[in-house]
């Protein structure tokens, strides 16, 4: 009986540890891609896609990604950004000033 009681602890031990990771996964606050993409569109101003991609060291396709909301800028695009416009990663990300 040792063997059975194991696996009924080790069932219920695994389905409750999932169903925490999925509840602790949901809490957080996911960013609004969207949002982000369109600050720094308006970052971008007049200069063409090409240019501005250029010069944070990323390609064309992948800023018109974030461009769209598509994709995530990266934690090293957002510090570029950050330096070279003078505004804070939080506002980039958030909307904050």
């Amino acid at each position: 009986m040792p063997v059975v009681q194991f696996r009924v602890f080790h069932t219920e031990y695994s389905i409750r540890n999932t169903a925490q990771l999925q509840e602790k996964k949901t809490r957080g606050a996911k960013p609004d891609l969207r949002a982000i993409g369109l600050r720094i569109r308006s970052l971008r101003a007049e200069m063409k896609q090409v240019e501005f991609a250029s010069e944070l060291g990323i390609s064309q396709a992948q800023l018109s990604k974030i461009e769209r909301g598509e994709v995530a800028p990266t934690l090293e695009l957002l510090v570029r950004l950050s330096s070279k416009f003078k505004k804070t990663v939080d506002w980039i990300v958030n909307g904050n000033s």
